[in-house]
């Protein structure tokens, strides 16, 4: 009997045969259907299986299904399809259970469907992609494309993978614009590499010259994709905006149609899931949503706490960046915090604003200068400096740190009111990572005030949060 009139006997849907543990559902089903004692089944969603099934009708089910569930050593992350190498690659840095977003995103990806995820910022997403590609591989060049906005979220991404390679033999390339090798070194590095990372320009640069290489993808993921593809605007004479990520997107998805497509942010509008669909995402992909509804823009974690304060309206040097500079300054001294992100308009100069900070006698730099190179051991001399204080102060803007992990920092300062409020929860989600307690204070203008606060208001209140201020006595 098929599946599908299986379901129908069953009074299930036939989209429970497809998405669930594929083939062990199919026997459970079977098994269930001529009455015999069925194997315990593993399935994301039990509350969904009970209330589908009758097991008043198979007698012993249910007190079996009970009775395996309490003797079952098998701990969360295999329930989830996760291997034991991986787990244990997971247990060796402190990993011991899935996070929320992994408990719904990693049966659907480990099934290879393609998924548009979106979860609060610090809730693992990253681990969330990477636990299924480190588990196939492929024997393929290029078998894994991860596609970033940003230079500094690849090094980390980089990183971050090499935490839980399985095997050292198995290569995973980090390109960017600072990539200099020869012709012959990027045909060796793309031929032996299972995983390449790199930003949407340096990636489509390779992709026209080696695009040999990128014919056999097996899994395609967008990382932050509200940045990578925004939402299609129109230029001054009213022909789409085309950015580098649309065109290599459609490239990647020409040459293999069939590869598993991954998009992750903490923020995911309906238009731009309709604008993914458009870009070579099928309607059938997953849309894995771990924010309620209500919360269109985003959802800020609740363990962020949102200050706000006013900076004096006197005449400094430095216009009225000293002024806020100064204000953070006094703020940072009595926190009693080793280190601190400090977030700039895009229009500024993040070395200027570094070089104000280090004149007042702090150890300050400007993160662009320093995340850049693939090379591990660079990026962990930068964050082992950061998180012991010999960096007090990173200057950087949202857009460079978009999707990165500081998980030492437990407050940043905003200089400014973001445009979108979009932009304010990827801001505060550099604070409080993996529910650690965290604070975003926001500087205002004291020259003007009353303006900036009604913005702020504006901008939170779209957010469903509200700010406190800081009075000095």
């Amino acid at each position: 009997m098929s599946t599908f009139k299986l379901c129908q006997s069953l009074k299930l849907s036939h989209r429970y045969a497809t998405t669930e543990a594929g083939g062990q559902y199919k026997k459970f089903l079977t098994m269930l259907k001529r009455q015999q004692e069925p194997p315990y089944l593993y399935t994301s969603n039990p509350d969904i299986i009970q209330e589908t099934i009758d097991f008043s009708v198979y007698k012993g089910l249910t007190s079996t299904i009970q009775k395996q569930q309490k003797t079952s050593n098998l701990s969360l992350f295999s329930q989830l399809g996760v291997n034991q190498t991986s787990e244990q690659l997971l247990r060796q840095n402190e990993i011991h259970e899935p996070l929320f977003v992994q408990q719904k995103s990693l049966p659907i990806l480990f099934a290879r469907r393609s998924a548009i995820i979106e979860s609060e910022t610090g809730s693992g997403k990253t681990l969330t992609y990477l636990l299924p590609i480190l588990q196939n591989l492929g024997n393929r060049s290029c078998s894994n494309v991860i596609v970033v906005p940003t230079r500094e979220l690849a090094s980390q991404v980089y990183n971050e993978i090499l935490k839980y390679l399985p095997d050292r033999r198995l290569a995973v390339r980090y390109v960017s614009g600072i990539d200099e090798l020869q012709e012959r070194k990027i045909d060796t590095a793309l031929r032996e590499s299972n995983v390449v990372i790199g930003t949407p320009k340096r990636l489509l640069e390779i992709f026209e010259t080696k695009s040999g290489y990128f014919r056999n993808v097996r899994r395609i993921v967008l990382d932050e994709v509200d940045k990578l593809l925004p939402i299609k605007s129109l230029d001054k004479i009213g022909m789409a905006k085309t950015k580098p990520a649309d065109k290599l997107l459609a490239m990647l998805t020409f040459y293999n149609k069939r590869a598993q497509m991954i998009a992750t942010s903490a923020t995911v509008s309906y238009k731009l899931i309709q604008e993914l669909q458009d870009r070579g995402f099928t309607k059938r992909s997953s849309v894995i949503k771990c924010s309620p509804d209500e919360y269109k823009h985003g959802k800020v974690p609740n363990n962020i706490q949102h200050l706000f304060v006013v900076s004096e309206a006197t005449t400094s040097p430095h216009g009225i960046m000293g002024n806020k500079i100064k204000m953070i300054t006094q703020l940072f001294r009595q926190s009693n915090e080793r280190s601190t992100l400090v977030f700039i308009p895009r229009e500024l100069s993040v070395q200027n604003v570094a070089d104000i900070f280090q004149e007042m006698g702090f150890a300050a730099v400007a993160l662009y200068k320093k995340v850049l190179l693939p090379s591990s051991n660079e990026f962990e001399k930068f964050l082992e400096a950061f998180k012991e204080g010999e960096i007090q102060i990173v200057v950087c803007t949202e857009e460079t740190v978009r999707g990165m992990d500081f998980p030492f920092i437990n407050r940043a300062f905003l200089t400014y009111i973001p445009t979108l409020p979009e932009d304010y929860v990827h801001v505060a989600g550099r604070v409080g990572r993996a529910n650690r307690k965290g604070i975003v204070t926001t500087v205002l203008d004291g020259a003007d005030e009353q303006s900036e606060r009604k913005r702020l208001k504006r901008r939170l209140a779209a957010l469903k949060i509200k700010a406190r201020k800081i009075v000095f006595n």
